[in-house]
């Protein structure tokens, strides 16, 4: 691998050596199941200083270093961050993550990206890590900093990681709340794919485009408490609308890119029998939805114009298709009122048109394994009911609270030393990867703790250096003050 290249953007601001490396990292493909330039680079950073580690098939990294100075010789900590990055962009943007770097910039105290998301989740982790690994005079145990892959997919590096690789029975997990916030117990999640296979059929009749943009989107576990507008959930009303006004036959329909991330943009593209019937109906919902999502969604645009397809749909793929975006649940399902939480929600993440057929992506989240079954249980019965077929992914579990940390109780005194506010502890409705790992060392000691930013899973994300500045601070004096 060759050397990155120069010159670096962030020369000069704090915490210089984490963005030192956030900046490499920046620069090299490592969108989910496209880490391995990234892998490639985290071993020859461990070969040029001499250190120990291991890597595996998935790309997961496992870098090892000897303890200094007066702690030594206590037991290991672990440090832990994930390699891969949700990869979206604007509509409109030339950008190709698998080839060009991520187009980042700085905004005052903050790193954005032109038009694309930035990777701070979980780059703003690989940096500190690595920065404590190339630090000589930072007194520290032996450290076992642990770079998983695919944690965006499904978290399937944390899940095949083996668990033999790790020997510390105490780990920091930098992917987890936001400034003065840790994360102390996660939500479990699975994917639900629906296949709806069609014939291509000669187009007949008024074709007509809709595309709709300009959503909020974000983190479809963060941020799907505030009700943020799903493009793929208002595409489908506005189809079903103009299915009532006059017949239609679907060529194609788009949406979203993860299914963990609240979609932004739907396109959708179908022969009617009366266009202006059509476009009349969806120009009179879309204002109601406007008022619907006027504070969430300010900024969402109706875009529908005359077109010509190059083929429809079969009638019954069509109809089973805008029934379908119509049946399928999305949003929050059930509310934990005690933590002010969901309990279980739904994000119909992604909808995407192919050769001959349109597959159709949600995710479910939730802290409940029953309710997490009925939200299930209702997207299959939909497809049963259509008679389409259906596939699961790998389920994630979620990571239950644990009453005893000797972590959390030394993270609380020195972060408020630290930072200088009170470290608050709560629960999060977004997926980690400690939950994989409480099963596979059930006697792991988990601190999760992360830093200001701020759109994650979307275009907007943000980076906010003062308070990066404070995160890279406090790990070092956790590293420091373990006995």
């Amino acid at each position: 691998m060759g050397k990155v290249e120069r010159p670096y953007l962030l020369t000069g601001l704090e915490p210089a050596a984490a963005l030192r490396f956030f900046e490499d990292i920046a620069r090299l493909p490592h969108g989910s199941a496209d880490e391995g330039a990234l892998a490639d680079y985290l071993c020859q950073f461990a070969e040029e200083r001499g250190l120990s580690y291991r890597r595996d098939k998935w790309q997961n990294v496992v870098i090892k270093k000897r303890g200094q100075g007066r702690n030594a010789n206590v037991a290991p900590i672990a440090l832990q961050g994930h390699t891969d990055m949700v990869c979206e962009k604007n509509e409109g943007v030339a950008h190709d993550f698998h080839t060009d770097p991520i187009p980042y910039y700085l905004d005052g105290e903050w790193v954005r990206a032109h038009g694309t998301t930035l990777g701070a989740d979980d780059g703003l982790a690989i940096g500190i890590m690595l920065a404590v690994l190339d630090d000589d005079k930072l007194p520290h145990p032996p450290l076992e900093c642990v770079f998983t892959s695919q944690e965006e997919l499904g978290m399937d590096g944390a899940r095949y990681l083996s668990a033999d690789w790790v020997s510390a029975r105490r780990l920091i997990n930098l992917d987890g709340g936001s400034e003065g916030l840790s994360t102390v117990s996660s939500a479990g999640g699975i994917s639900v794919t629906i296949t709806v296979p069609f014939t291509r059929c000669p187009a007949e009749g008024e074709g007509l485009s809709v595309r709709l943009t300009g959503l909020t989107g974000g983190h479809s576990g963060g941020k799907i408490p505030e009700q943020r507008a799903n493009s793929n959930r208002l595409m489908g009303r506005l189809l079903a609308a103009a299915e009532q006004a006059a017949p239609l036959r679907m060529a194609s329909l788009s949406g979203g890119r993860k299914d963990n991330a609240i979609p932004r943009e739907a396109f959708a593209l179908f022969c009617t029998e009366n266009a202006e019937a059509a476009a009349g109906v969806m120009q009179t919902l879309f204002l109601q939805l406007k008022q619907e999502y006027a504070k969430t969604d300010p900024d969402m645009i109706l875009t529908i114009e005359r077109a010509e397809p190059a083929f429809m749909m079969d009638e019954a793929a069509s109809r089973k298709l805008v029934l379908l975006m119509q049946l399928l649940p999305d949003g929050v399902q059930h509310w934990n009122h005690q933590f002010a939480l969901p309990t279980t929600s739904a994000n119909l993440g992604v909808v995407e048109t192919l050769e001959d057929c349109t597959t159709v992506r949600s995710s479910i989240r939730s802290t409940s394994q029953t309710m997490q079954d009925e939200v299930q249980n209702k997207m299959l019965s939909a497809a049963k009911a259509l008679e389409l077929p259906w596939r699961l992914s790998e389920a994630y579990p979620s990571w239950y609270y644990r009453e005893d940390s000797p972590l959390r109780r030394l993270a609380a005194p020195l972060y408020r030393s630290t930072v200088g506010v009170e470290l608050v502890f709560q629960a999060t409705h977004g997926g980690l990867e400690c939950g994989l790992f409480c099963e596979k060392w059930p006697d792991m000691d988990i601190l999760s703790i992360g830093c200001l930013t701020e759109g994650v899973h979307s275009p907007d994300e943000a980076l906010n250096l003062p308070s990066y500045e404070k995160l890279y601070l406090f790990v070092r004096r956790m590293l420091e003050s373990l006995t």
